[in-house]
């Protein structure tokens, strides 16, 4: 709260935008008070704060306020539920007397959050819920009972109620079974706490299971260099829900048309072979000491069963086996020289899915010259090589990745 002088004899209190409001049910909170007197004059002041039938008096006595100076005044906010609240202050400026009163609202900051499993319910399911409660700006778990819990049907009908139920963990978990034939609609659960009323909706209704979609997505590329392949698998509903299940999955080595029996080459082909129960999303790591040396691209299958519905669906995903980090290839438009003039050389460098691959490293070597460039964001490196490069006897240009040591053209 803030007040200023007005005049010679007023005092005003001042109703600012941060302080519309006092918190309650704290430990003791502070608000600030700003006094401001445009006179050098002894102020004997009483400052109360009323709330309902209580009455507090941070400061009262002399003090001295120097011209264009304030002070600040801590004022302690009882416990109590909301209501509202006045502050005043009366007192003498000199020989003038000062009151001015502001009426305040004062807020609980207690809160009870109801969260149920999931919104939407058929019949004969159980509705699982949960009840948390929170003290203050800092979020402090309150451990007090709860004096009541009830559900109401669609028509307002109480169906179940709970009475004076120990928090000894902070949270309480209850659960109510759905009847088989039971009407459908919309539901409220209600939580009444020391005479604080919080409700929380969930429905009833008899639907069809909504769809889901499974992906196996493997890395952008393998190299034959990888000690392992990581395979991401994810289970959603078509609203974005993850979905829980087991999932199996295959790596197989890809079968030809020339493959008339599936079976019977499946298990010369399978090269690895797991399940796993999980929610959402998850990886499956293979090792590639699995694989050895084959030609063939891979196929990933991922058969997934939804928990609860036995709803299969099967997704799969192939992969190729690269043997190189870079594919390098000469771009010079160029192709003569002329005595005495340096030479324009251009390289493409491209990771093994086929995108630029920006920041590499290549070596440019002519004769027995080299130099490394950077390969810019559209995959492209360019040299200029000086002319007496060029007019050596015998000449040639070698291009390759530093670290692979490979050459992968020459002119």
């Amino acid at each position: 709260m803030a007040w200023e002088k007005i005049g010679s004899l007023k005092a005003t209190l001042v109703k600012p935008v941060y302080v519309r409001e006092l918190e309650a049910k704290e430990p003791p909170k502070y608000r600030v008070t700003q006094l401001q007197s445009s006179v050098l004059r002894p102020l004997h002041l009483v400052v109360e704060l009323s709330l309902t039938a209580k009455t507090v008096v941070p400061m009262t006595g002399t003090v001295q306020i120097a011209r264009g100076t304030h002070i600040c005044l801590n004022l302690t906010v009882p416990q109590a539920l909301a209501s509202t609240a006045s502050l005043s202050v009366v007192g003498t400026v000199g020989t003038a007397n000062v009151s001015e009163t502001l009426n305040i609202g004062v807020v609980s900051v207690v809160q009870t959050f109801v969260q149920t499993d999931k919104y939407l319910y058929m019949p004969g399911q159980v509705v699982q819920f949960r009840i948390l409660t929170i003290v203050g700006t800092s979020v402090l778990v309150s451990y007090e009972n709860i004096t009541e819990v009830w559900i109401t049907s669609p028509g307002g009908s109480r169906l179940i109620q709970w009475n004076n139920i120990a928090n000894v963990q902070g949270i309480v978990q209850l659960h109510f079974p759905l009847a088989a034939e039971v009407d459908e609609g919309e539901y409220e659960i209600f939580v009444n706490t020391e005479g604080r009323k919080t409700s929380q909706l969930f429905k009833v209704e008899t639907y069809v299971l909504p769809r889901f979609s499974v992906t196996v997505q493997p890395p952008p590329y393998v190299l034959r260099s990888d000690s392992e392949i990581v395979f991401r698998i994810c289970a959603e509903y078509t609203y974005g829900q993850p979905v829980t299940g087991v999932v199996v999955f295959r790596l197989e080595k890809q079968m030809y048309y020339w493959h008339f029996d599936e079976n019977d080459i499946r298990k010369n082909n399978e090269l690895f072979a797991t399940d796993k129960i999980f929610t959402g999303c998850t990886n499956i790591t293979v090792n590639t000491t699995l694989i050895g040396n084959i030609w063939q691209p891979l196929i990933a299958t991922a058969m997934f069963t939804e928990e609860g519905t036995d709803i299969e669906m099967t997704t799969t995903a192939e992969v190729q086996i690269k043997d190189s980090y870079l594919r390098i290839s000469l771009i010079s438009t160029e192709k003569y020289y002329m005595p005495g003039l340096p030479y324009l050389l251009q390289v493409k460098a491209l990771r093994p899915d086929d995108t630029p691959a920006e920041g590499e490293l290549v070596r440019v070597c002519v004769s027995e010259s080299c130099k490394n460039i950077t390969v810019d964001a559209s995959g492209i490196g360019s040299l200029f090589i000086p002319p007496h490069l060029m007019s050596e006897p015998v000449t040639y240009i070698q291009v390759c990745k530093i670290g692979y040591g490979e050459i992968v053209s020459r002119v």
